[in-house]
């Protein structure tokens, strides 16, 4: 399967139902909201993260308009339920994974928000054979936080001393390696260059590891979020914690967005209005030279 047909699948999902059961949704969220109640919040990235790659980020601002303001209040709620010592659930990454998509659209967020999960990462039980992509998830929200914690050890690594960082590798089906890489390169202080090539490589084969339930949505964009750091400090999301440097724009190349970060890609294809994938002829061009 390509993205295309990954594209084309969403769309025909939001035709038949997906769209009608989100609408359906939004009054229940506010009710929620009103109550004071976490859920307010939960549940809604895998909806909208289908929907951004389907129709992209207008049409999720759109649809999500009516609940741009639920999130802080929310993720608050969550928070104080948290207090304590005991092992958390994955549902803190979906309250993350909203979080990142409000940001991504655009919508206005407290950095605070995406802040406060930060010290509870490390109490979030993960298990790379049970549900993978939540345990990729929690160590790349983790990188995104700079809670070293939360992703040293699904890197694989003992300490951030031992984590290893050669530009411009590329790690195949591996996603342990390519966080490992995306560690070590925040470490570092790689530039994006470094990291380009490992992340044309892993959208080439995403779908596959989707196919596999090696990761999802989510983890697509939080790793777009950390190897592809927006050129604009005032992005939403952006810039408070350690980031990729970028360096001068190749020539006979053109800066697109992804999501809220921008991306230098070759000046030919077909460029993806929702997540800026370049196609020809349905296969994905992610690895060609600069």
């Amino acid at each position: 399967m390509t993205w295309t047909a990954v594209r084309q699948h969403y769309d025909k999902m939001l035709d038949r139902y997906a769209l009608a059961l989100f609408r359906e949704l939004v009054p229940q969220k506010l009710e929620l909201f009103r109550q004071g109640s976490a859920a307010a919040a939960d549940q809604l990235a895998s909806s909208l993260a289908e929907m951004l790659v389907a129709r992209g980020p207008a049409v999720v601002r759109r649809e999500l308009e009516p609940l741009k303001h639920v999130l802080p209040q929310s993720v608050a709620a969550y928070v104080q339920d948290c207090v304590g010592d005991y092992p958390l659930s994955t549902m803190l990454l979906e309250y993350a994974n909203a979080t990142n998509l409000f940001e991504i659209i655009g919508f206005e967020i407290p950095p605070e928000v995406l802040e406060s999960f930060r010290p509870l990462l490390v109490r979030v039980e993960t298990d790379r054979h049970d549900m993978p992509e939540r345990h990729w998830t929690k160590a790349l929200v983790s990188l995104a936080l700079d809670e070293r914690l939360g992703w040293v050890g699904i890197a694989g690594c003992t300490s951030t001393q031992d984590v290893p960082f050669i530009p411009r590798a590329t790690f195949e089906f591996n996603v342990q390696g390519l966080i490992r890489h995306l560690g070590g390169a925040l470490l570092v202080g790689a530039s994006l260059d470094d990291v380009l090539p490992a992340w044309h490589q892993f959208m080439g084969l995403a779908v596959t590891l989707m196919d596999v339930r090696q990761v999802d949505e989510q983890v697509i964009l939080w790793v777009a979020r950390l190897g592809l750091p927006s050129h604009r400090p005032s992005a939403p999301g952006y810039g408070r914690r350690p980031c990729l440097r970028s360096d001068q724009p190749a020539r006979g190349s053109r800066r697109v967005t992804l999501c809220s970060a921008e991306l230098l890609l070759p000046s030919h294809g077909e460029i993806n209005s929702s997540i800026n994938i370049i196609y020809d002829d349905d296969a994905p061009i992610i690895s060609v030279p600069f």
